[in-house]
């Protein structure tokens, strides 16, 4: 652009065409008109392009004498340029929809694969189970085998919803300050059986004073878990991961490095986007959906940080490096680890329970693990049963899935909060509807706590323990 000149730049920028009759004796090219003679130019029609305030192409045309332009002439070629440019963008947009289908395709077969993995040690236990004749220790590990396979289909919906939530800004962060040295031991942690399990040496190194920044504690922990993750995944076994964690003046800097895969350059610039993963064989052996690093871009971004990932190559390492803003307010705040369990399982007073849920398996099995706590529970699988039900059962709790065949969960909370028998029950969601609106839905229609399908034992009791040591009228809204 500099070859133009200052003068004929102002013009383009401004989105007006520039007729230059004769280079030479125009006031504003004649400067340059030794450099446009190089290259055999006299005259000149220059249409620019400014989109979105812009400049962001040009069409020119030359001739070799002087030419005087005519409105016709600017008029066929602002025509042709803005032609020109939508049949780019309109190849770019086809470009970018084959890819984007593309790796849509690719993004089903890796969904369809990584749930019948699972599934498969599911079902093969369950078969061993009808057969019968299974001692103890034989039976607790194929609920071990069981219980595992569920949390990893649970990791992988969790993933998802995820990033459903945080394309579509659902994301709700618990602001604070936060010390980062506390994010990576717990982050260490919760990654620490799949570190152990590849023999891989996780090497930690961080200041001996807190490094604050203000974040959401259990976000910060997940984002920094799924970078470490990714390079126990991707590191073969025996490996070296190293976590580095510095402090610069205005900012918290974390460098998470491993000598494993590394990214192939022509991957390395869509590293963080949503269903990208490198070559792999048919064996899949680091199993995943490509959303770790779109997620953790987008919560890092959320946090007012920025990411970036560097490798020189395949089988070369790969280092990603996560940068948040440094806080100079008030002391870190303690925060909940992931993982922490949200209750213990105590002994509490025998409830009567009321559980509706659609699903006859599901309910038969949750009925069966509350009765095992100590606790009446009585089962119904639509709403009109649960009505009928209630009157005889008196329930103190009522855990009550959404989804129901007749009426909705809402619709039915209302109704058995009408009945006086039921007017001072607690009321729990158990429900496959697990993102934030549909917590506070829950809530706002009556409901004490919500929970997302599969719920956690733990969890459950724990609320349990909690509705049977209340005394006094019970509320009826949520908290």
């Amino acid at each position: 652009m500099d070859s133009f000149g200052p003068n004929i730049i102002a013009v383009l920028k401004a989105g007006q065409t520039l007729r230059l009759d004769d280079i030479q004796a125009d006031p504003r090219s004649a400067p340059y008109a030794a450099g446009y003679a190089s290259i055999g130019t006299t005259s000149l029609l220059v249409v620019p392009l400014v989109k979105g305030g812009r400049l962001v192409a040009i069409l020119y045309l030359h001739c070799a004498q002087p030419r005087r332009w005519s409105d016709a002439d600017a008029l066929i070629a602002e025509d042709v340029a803005q032609r020109t440019w939508d049949a780019i963008e309109r190849a770019n947009a086809q470009s970018a929809l084959r890819i984007a289908n593309s790796r849509k395709d690719e993004f089903l077969a890796m969904l369809a694969h990584e749930l019948r993995n699972p599934l498969a040690p599911i079902d093969g236990a369950a078969q061993l189970l009808e057969l019968g004749h299974i001692d103890g220790t034989r039976m607790r590990e194929l609920g071990r085998i069981i219980s595992r396979q569920v949390g990893h289909m649970t990791a992988l919906l969790n993933d998802l919803l995820d990033v459903s939530r945080v394309t579509r800004g659902m994301i709700e962060l618990d602001l604070g300050a936060v010390d980062m040295r506390g994010v990576v031991e717990a982050a260490s942690e919760q990654v620490r059986p799949l570190v152990e399990q590849r023999r891989h040496v996780l090497a930690y190194t961080a200041p001996a004073v807190p490094t604050v920044v203000r974040g959401d504690f259990v976000r910060l922990v997940q984002i920094l878990a799924n970078v470490i993750n990714n390079a126990a995944k991707y590191t073969p076994d025996s490996g070296h991961i190293g976590v580095v964690l510095t402090e610069q003046s205005e900012s918290i800097r974390v460098a998470v490095t491993d000598n494993g895969y590394g990214i192939a350059p022509d991957l390395l610039p869509d590293v963080f986007d949503s269903f990208i993963q490198g070559r792999r064989t048919l064996g899949r052996t680091q199993g995943g959906l490509g959303l770790g690093l779109a997620l953790v871009k987008s919560l890092v971004e959320l946090h007012d940080g920025r990411v970036a990932a560097s490798s020189r190559g395949e089988r070369q390492g790969t280092t990603i490096t996560i940068e948040l803003p440094r806080w100079h307010g008030g002391p870190p705040r303690e925060g909940k680890r992931p993982g922490d369990a949200m209750h213990t399982v105590g002994t509490t007073s025998a409830l009567s329970i009321l559980l509706v849920d659609d699903n006859v398996d599901g309910a038969a099995m949750l009925a069966r693990l509350i009765g095992q706590m100590g606790h009446r529970v009585t089962v119904a699988h639509n709403a009109s049963s649960a009505l009928a039900n209630a009157t005889v059962c008196a329930p103190d709790v009522v855990l009550l899935d959404i989804g129901l065949p007749d009426i909705d969960g809402y619709e039915l909370v209302a109704r058995l909060r009408a009945q006086p028998v039921c007017g001072n029950a607690l009321y729990i969601a158990v429900t496959g509807y697990g993102q934030h609106q549909d917590r506070q839905r829950a809530l706002d229609a009556g409901f004490w706590r919500h929970m997302t399908k599969p719920a956690c034992l733990q969890t459950l009791a724990g609320y349990l323990k909690e509705a049977s040591e209340l005394a006094g009228p019970r509320p009826r809204t949520g908290q």
